[in-house]
């Protein structure tokens, strides 16, 4: 109705000219209202007001008020101009002050008028008895019957043309579905009107006390379906910003049952497999990706347990035959406290693997170029050095120090490229040979460290022992955690190096006086590539992450304990295999 066309601005001009003449003509048929009898009209017209303003409305988009049960009451117990008075004056008054457009106005307040006018003159011509009607006679019951097909054929036809006018759908089409479908509303009301109509007629003062606990009780109706129309509405809001999410995710998504069947695949995943949500629809998401010699099985197993399970090494089958490298999260889908189905999340990785398989290759090959001329200038220049030695040049054997420091820094280097690759894989031989704490560590110490900077280094050994380790990688270990501390602390500040058995375990900590490390760079200092933006950071971030790596096949841990300000203690552990127990434990309880 806001926005009206033409055709139906002169429908809605015509009605209300039609309904002026049927008010005219009931003033013909009036009789004189007594004070008591204009009290009620009053009241009839503030339930009128009430029953417009407050309507229901419904999580479908529907509306409904009880301004047919008030007209119904209206044609049953006045003359046809009071009727229509109450219908036109409380419609009227409720569109006011809800500020509705002037042609709606007119078109709501002239059939609600029509409705009231129409029943009440076929009422009167029909003989009903205003006073007090008879409703104990099957004649009395015929002009009430009547009645109320009048009007529900007056409101469902007056709103039936104007949606015609204003879709140019057929009136018939349209006036029969609004008729199916209102019927129930409409004999609901009519029951509400009647009992308006036998409360009017048994005691005329309890009428309006009947308003205001029907207003409160049919407001707190509205209240209720509103506040639940407002939540379906946040609900579908969220419901499609999620659909939206998911479909625009580059990472495929997949919705399965607690039978592991197919329900939803995002179009991501669909792309990775190579197939539609049609083909796979309630298919075992299991059988469709496994392959030969992979069990995918877990993706669905652990989340059916309440658990989250993560494999970054997923082989999956596409529905052409191919395969891909994917990294997988599944967890399980809940509602209300119950698992009812698996959400998988992957990415492709198989481009990954294959860039980082062949930038492994490429560094392996540099690194083995690089390592037989290291070995050729540390070689070279130790001879060199050992002939400034013997000439009194310490000046020059300085500088011929720091080219060896340097040769040594790149060739741990080149070591931990060429072992990362193995390491990872688990794959790794170590060398193990027995040695004894007290002897081998000093040696080590001085080996891992230029000579400029040896005695800045400061070793303390607790208590010895003998175990069983790969030597050069734990140097190498060693060499890493030294040479960080050295270079993150001040020229004129010491390195503590310190080694003590705890239980079955030799510990060793490396503590430097440097700037310490955020809270937030703890986490990450072992992961691969990783460099904290701390003084300077040279190098290619896998120092730490190789040694954790190779203290953790030897079966050790390592770890750092570091504050802003106060420096840094990294810490490694050895599993001590060939002591006497007894005896370890004995000298800790000392």
């Amino acid at each position: 109705m806001k926005d009206s066309s033409r055709a139906v601005r002169i429908y809605v001009f015509i009605l209300a000219a039609l309904v002026c003449c049927l008010f005219l003509i009931s003033l013909t048929h009036t009789n004189s209202i007594s004070y008591e009898r204009f009290i009620l009209i009053l009241t009839f017209i503030v339930f009128m007001i009430a029953a417009c303003l407050f309507p229901l409305e419904f999580a479908a988009g529907t509306r409904a008020t009880l301004d047919t049960s008030v007209i119904f009451a209206s044609a049953l117990m006045f003359q046809p101009y009071v009727a229509m008075i109450i219908a036109g004056a409380g419609s009227v008054i409720a569109q006011l002050l809800t500020r509705r457009p002037f042609i709606q106005t007119i078109f709501n307040a002239s059939q609600r008028m029509l409705q009231a006018g129409c029943g009440a003159l076929l009422l009167m011509a029909l003989g009903w008895d205003y006073l007090r009607p008879e409703l104990g006679t099957l004649y009395s019951w015929i002009p009430l019957v009547l009645a109320a097909i009048a009007i529900f054929l007056i409101n469902t036809l007056a709103v039936s043309m104007v949606v015609a006018l204003q879709t140019s759908k057929s009136l018939v089409r349209i006036w029969t579905e609004r008729a199916r479908f209102g019927i129930l509303e409409y004999i609901s009301q009519l029951a509400i009107g009647a009992l308006i109509v036998v409360v009017a007629y048994s005691n005329k003062w309890a009428l309006p006390l009947l308003l205001l606990p029907a207003i409160a009780v049919y407001r707190a109706l509205a209240h209720h379906v509103e506040a639940r129309q407002i939540t379906q509405r946040a609900l579908d809001q969220q419901r499609t910003m999620t659909d939206v999410m998911v479909t625009s995710l580059a990472e495929g998504i997949c919705a399965l049952d607690k039978e592991g069947y197919i329900t939803f695949m995002n179009p991501a995943a669909c792309q990775m497999l190579r197939c539609t949500l049609d083909e796979v629809r309630n298919k075992s998401f299991v059988e469709l990706v496994s392959v030969e010699g992979h069990d995918n099985s877990l993706l669905v197993n652990v989340p059916l347990e309440g658990k989250i399970y993560r494999n970054d090494d997923c082989t999956f089958r596409t529905l052409d035959g191919g395969t891909i490298q994917v990294a997988c999260t599944s967890s399980p889908i809940t509602l209300d406290g119950r698992i009812i189905g698996v959400i998988v999340a992957f990415r492709d990785m198989t481009e990954f693997r294959r860039l980082e398989q062949a930038r492994e290759e490429y560094l392996s090959l540099i690194s083995h170029d690089l390592r037989t001329p290291l070995s050729v200038v540390i070689g070279h220049s130790q001879i060199l050095k050992t002939l400034l030695r013997e000439k009194g040049l310490e000046r020059e054997e300085r500088n011929v120090d720091a080219i060896i420091g340097g040769g040594r820094q790149l060739t741990r280097m080149v070591e931990n490229l060429l072992d990362r690759a193995s390491l990872e894989a688990g794959a790794v031989k170590l060398k193990l040979q027995r040695v004894d704490l007290e002897s081998w560590l000093p040696d080590a110490i001085e080996r891992v460290t230029v000579p400029a900077n040896r005695s800045r280094v400061h070793l303390v050994i607790e208590r010895g022992c003998t175990l069983d380790v790969d030597v050069d990688r734990i140097e190498r270990v060693l060499g890493n955690l030294v040479t960080n501390a050295l270079k993150y602390s001040a020229p004129e500040t010491d390195v503590i190096v310190r080694a003590k058995v705890s239980s079955n375990n030799l510990i060793i900590s490396v503590k430097d006086q440097g700037p310490g490390i955020k809270p937030e760079d703890v986490p990450k200092l072992f992961q691969k590539y990783y460099r904290t933006n701390r003084g300077r950071n040279e190098g290619l971030g896998l120092g730490l992450y190789i040694s954790r790596l190779i203290v953790e096949a030897h079966g050790g841990h390592i770890w750092v304990e570091s504050e802003p300000s106060k420096g840094s203690t990294f810490s490694f552990s050895l599993p001590i295999h060939n002591l006497d127990r007894e005896t370890i434990q004995a000298d800790n309880n000392k």
